[in-house]
């Protein structure tokens, strides 16, 4: 089966998903990650074919000013201001890294992309 797992999400919420493509090849599955560039390096290490989302969400957490240790209200505040920006962008990616796939899954970040 040919499977994309789509994580729009840091590097720490994109691991799990390396792991468990990883998974998925020992099983005998074709996999594909579509996440943002600055994780290549860690997916690329894990031998799992990579499809980029542009941009880093790493930097925009870095850039919120402390937001995410004001707590869920402030991190949902940024969400809500930085992922309208993005999200065209993302969908658009993520249509064309899961051509030719037949199953395209991932987390709370990526679901809203990959759908």
């Amino acid at each position: 089966m040919r499977i994309a797992i789509v994580s729009m999400d840091t590097r720490g919420g994109v691991q799990p998903y390396v792991a468990l493509g990883v998974g998925l090849q020992r099983a005998g599955h074709d996999v594909r990650l579509v996440a943002p560039s600055d994780c290549a390096a860690m997916i690329a290490e894990a031998g799992i074919a990579f499809a980029p989302l542009t941009g880093s969400v790493e930097a925009v957490v870095r850039g919120t000013a402390g937001a995410t240790e004001g707590g869920a209200i402030a991190s949902m505040r940024v969400a809500a201001r930085e992922l309208p920006r993005r999200m065209l962008t993302w969908t658009g990616e993520a249509l064309a890294a899961a051509e030719g796939v037949d199953v395209v899954t991932g987390g709370i970040g990526g679901m809203g992309v990959a759908l």
